[in-house]
């Protein structure tokens, strides 16, 4: 793998790495406002290492096929987060000061959370179809049902947000977590999807869930510290993600000689046509179907358990105060005046004013 004095560097790595900075991204969104600098770097240094090994596991030695990263992204990183996060708030009073905090975001808090989604939104095709071949009939279906689930899932998240919201107004943070659901949940079976309104009821189905399951589940104790909805959003949408894929691994060996040149088959499920790790009989689709599956629940496994012994070392090291949760002051220099010509620097509550001199 390594050469003297040379790193081995390719678009495949390039793409496993960008893959693995997005899990770490989910995974941090849980834990905004409840872990210091010293803490996220400890998540991220950590969660590199867990990322390469489950993806290893995964897709080189289990041979699942997970192209848009339903499985070891979006569910990897969204149950990695919410890991980390219940283990530093095992404790009572901890729970007690996330509740005392206020939670509520300002208006341009959720403008600017609005306008990352939509760039998201808009970027997210080419982001599922990247390591597939280009001028493949491949790439083209994982870019066209990505638009079809992700617009799918903007119409159905806006309609619910309506139904289940009083006086019929729309609440952002389902408009939000609605929309991105459409493109986590379609990532793995993308490129497979022959049918647009396979990918639409896939976007429609996630727009639905993450609205009502936002809405009526974030009473339960446990999800009240989810404030980005990352569990709704990412982990929920990509476990229906890998169940799909499963799904989608025997209707797609019926009709293969359809749908699939024999390189292109190859490339989705080798193992189907090689065997497992090159050797034995070829899989069946049932047991494709299995391994799929297999994937997911080793993908949950590592998250959970890779999260707990994370969550536990970064309760030793560095952790925040209880009234320095969802308080940017105590890390970074805040200015909470309006004045120009005035600056705060909060040593104490409430914060005092310091006029700047003329120049």
């Amino acid at each position: 793998f390594f050469q003297p004095q040379y790193i081995f560097m390719n678009t495949t790595i390039i793409c496993d790495v960008i893959y693995g900075a997005f899990a770490l991204a989910i995974a941090y969104g849980a834990l905004v406002g409840v872990a210091s600098r010293v803490q996220g770097l400890i998540m991220i240094i950590c969660g590199v290492v867990l990322v390469a090994v489950n993806r290893l596991v995964i897709i080189h030695y289990l041979y699942v096929s997970d192209v848009g990263g339903s499985i070891t992204i979006y569910l990897f990183g969204g149950l990695f987060g919410l890991s980390i996060l219940l283990t530093l708030l095992i404790k009572q009073k901890n729970w007690c000061c996330i509740y005392k905090c206020d939670r509520e975001g300002t208006y341009y808090q959720y403008l600017f959370a609005f306008l990352g989604a939509i760039v998201l939104i808009i970027f997210w095709p080419n982001f599922i179809a990247n390591p597939l071949p280009s001028q493949s009939d491949l790439k083209e279906r994982a870019l066209v049902n990505t638009y079809y689930s992700i617009t799918s899932a903007i119409i159905m998240s806006y309609a619910t947000s309506s139904f289940v919201t009083r006086c019929c107004k729309l609440t952002i943070m389902h408009v939000i977590c609605g929309s991105i659901a459409g493109a986590v949940i379609v990532g793995s079976v993308a490129p497979l999807i022959t049918q647009v309104w396979g990918a639409i009821l896939l976007g429609a189905f996630a727009g639905f869930s993450v609205v009502i399951l936002i809405k009526y589940m974030r009473c339960f104790r446990y999800l009240k510290a989810d404030m980005m909805g990352i569990f709704w959003t990412f982990a929920f949408s990509g476990f229906v993600g890998g169940v799909a894929s499963a799904i989608m691994a025997a209707l797609v060996y019926n009709t293969a000689d359809q749908i699939l040149t024999l390189s292109e088959f190859i490339l989705i499920y080798p193992a189907i046509v090689y065997g497992n790790l090159g050797v034995g009989s070829p899989r069946t689709a049932a047991e494709q179907g299995g391994y799929q599956m297999l994937g997911v629940t080793v993908s949950i496994g590592i998250a959970i358990l890779g999260g707990f012994l994370v969550g536990v070392l970064m309760r030793w090291v560095g952790p925040l105060e209880d009234d320095e949760y969802f308080d940017d002051s105590s890390e970074w220099k805040v200015c909470c005046c309006p004045s120009t010509n005035t600056r705060c620097e909060k040593t104490a509550t409430p914060c005092e004013r310091v006029t700047i001199p003329p120049i």
